[in-house]
């Protein structure tokens, strides 16, 4: 990924000169990402992606597991996988050792175990509430539907969905690269996916999203950096449906068509 240096690598814990000590006292946050199965309302992780970054854009970790537990143990459910067509894919991946394959309480450790080696205590996700949902679902479909939760409640959240929305697709600019390509719903409303918000930013128009964990981690990682110093602390905050944020400005730029043609 462009923006990525791994500086961290092997199981060396302890800073070694200056540079080392200067980025152990940046601000790190974990960026995670599931692809699921099941329904909207009730989604269960398959393949979770997880980085520790800082706001510089070293990665610091990163991970991309397949879940056991609904890989191999829902496999007709798995049949409902939005993107059940990259399965085979999954099984290229996995035979030859890109992709691993873990129970869901292992690669739970692996996570918690990155927020207290790097003292994080900040999530981001591109849809945030979806993501925590599905790994919340998951934890209590295992614990016999017990309340609890994924992550630690003293754990903070943005949503970096709602930091593109504000930064980024509300600009004439991003509504005329959207105009331009047709980003739009059958509703006509501008579209703010991460898919048009990195084809954006890159200024690659053919650029698809894998849809695959860690490399829309990696996509989104990329966003939230581009968004960081452009947002103010509430605007990266969960807020219901971000993509309405966007769309006062373009119905108003379309009335005028003003920066648009």
């Amino acid at each position: 990924m462009w923006y990525t240096i791994i500086v961290n690598e092997g199981n060396e814990d302890k800073p070694h000169n200056r540079k080392e000590l200067l980025m152990n006292r940046k601000k790190k946050i974990l960026v995670i990402d599931t692809e699921t199965c099941g329904d909207i309302k009730h989604p269960l992780p398959y393949d979770i992606g997880a980085q520790i970054m800082d706001l510089d854009g070293y990665v610091y970790e990163a991970g991309s597991w397949v879940v056991y537990e609904t890989y191999v143990g829902q496999r007709e459910l798995m049949k409902s996988a939005y993107y059940a067509n990259k399965l085979p894919q999954y099984e290229i991946d996995l035979a030859y050792g890109k992709r691993v394959m873990k129970k869901f309480f292992n690669i739970r450790r692996i996570l918690m175990d990155w927020l207290i080696k790097y003292d994080v205590d900040t999530v981001a996700a591109y849809n945030t509430n979806f993501d925590v949902r599905a790994l919340n679902n998951l934890m209590r479909s295992i614990m016999d539907n017990r309340f609890v939760r994924f992550f630690p409640k003293s754990i903070n959240f943005i949503d970096i969905w709602a930091m593109a929305a504000y930064a980024i697709c509300g600009t004439a600019a991003y509504q005329r690269n959207a105009y331009e390509e047709d980003w739009f719903s059958d509703k006509g409303n501008i579209r703010t996916t991460a898919e048009c918000v990195f084809s954006f930013i890159s200024g690659n128009t053919d650029f698809e999203e894998s849809h695959t964990a860690l490399e829309d981690v990696e996509i989104e990682s990329a966003i939230m950096l581009y968004c960081w110093k452009k947002t103010k602390a509430e605007q990266r905050s969960i807020i219901g449906n971000p993509w309405r944020i966007p769309q006062k400005e373009w119905k108003y730029r379309e009335a005028r068509k003003d920066g648009i043609i």
